[in-house]
């Protein structure tokens, strides 16, 4: 005989999940109808708009991947040793980039972990030094080796092609943001043009406006598919105002959040001037 009785037992009260930007308000409307065109035969029709856009490349243009790393002179052991964190790296090596590390006509682009990416063949392996002794990048084998051949030949459906080209669209892709790299800031694969000046929002905050741009290979065509993205950042402020604005103590609700602040901030370096 069944019972009826049923267990009795405490719900856990559920842990709010918060984020560190809160998201902005968004006030959406309706967009307005696009206007039915007319041929001048006076039939209808409707275009369609898309964020597709059909690339060409030159034929036979190498495309090379090189394994790196960035490295630092130990002050005390003399010895190098490989620098961890992508901010660091990538800082490290726009300077060997600007102070003439690389040929003027030598296309690179550093991926901020443990490849370079060019069109031209590098010496390998080979150490390229800042002007200080303190860094340098260390190119460490033979790079691997495609050509937009690769990608023709896919789009052509040739029998000798059995893969698709990833490695080769990949490489290309990234190669894209070169052409940009003095006009925008790339954060988390999102382009941000540097000249556009931000949105300010409720409490301190700031919008912006960026896209992503990724290649994409049909079985017909390549197309360079563009996505437009709003974000909420923090805006660029010394870190003490930013303490005191974004983490004062009004903000710190317990002990829990204080301490992770605290492992957050104890490696941070502070200058002060008089």
């Amino acid at each position: 005989m069944a019972s009826n009785n049923q267990s009795n037992f405490i719900r856990q009260e559920r842990i709010a999940v918060s984020s560190a930007i809160p998201s902005a308000t968004l006030n959406l409307s309706s967009l307005p109808r696009r206007p039915t065109r007319t041929n001048p035969s006076g039939r209808r029709y409707e275009s369609l708009l898309t964020n597709h856009f059909s690339c060409e490349f030159a034929n036979n243009l190498p495309l090379y991947q090189y394994d790196v790393a960035i490295e630092e002179l130990g002050s005390r052991s003399g010895e190098w040793f490989e620098v961890k964190g992508r901010a660091r790296c990538a800082l490290i090596m726009q300077l060997l980039i600007s102070n003439g590390g690389f040929d003027p006509q030598v296309v690179v682009w550093y991926d901020e972990q443990k490849c370079l990416y060019s069109t031209s063949l590098l010496t390998s392996p080979q150490f390229i030094t800042s002007k200080d002794g303190r860094n340098r990048l260390n190119i460490k084998s033979s790079p691997n080796q495609w050509s937009t051949n690769d990608i023709q030949d896919y789009i052509k459906g040739r029998p000798n092609v059995k893969f698709y080209p990833y490695d080769a669209v990949r490489i290309l892709e990234t190669l894209l943001k070169k052409s940009l790299q003095d006009r925008i800031a790339v954060v988390n694969n999102t382009c941000y043009f540097l000249n556009e000046t931000p949105k300010k929002l409720a409490g301190g905050f700031e919008e912006r406006f960026g896209f992503i741009q990724a290649l994409n290979l049909a079985s017909d065509r390549l197309t360079l598919n563009v996505q437009t993205k709003l974000t909420t950042f923090y805006p660029d402020i010394p870190l003490l105002d930013f303490i005191h604005i974004q983490i004062g103590a009004k903000r710190i609700q317990n002990e829990n959040e204080c301490k992770k602040l605290n492992l957050i901030l104890k490696n941070c370096l502070l200058i002060t001037r008089q």
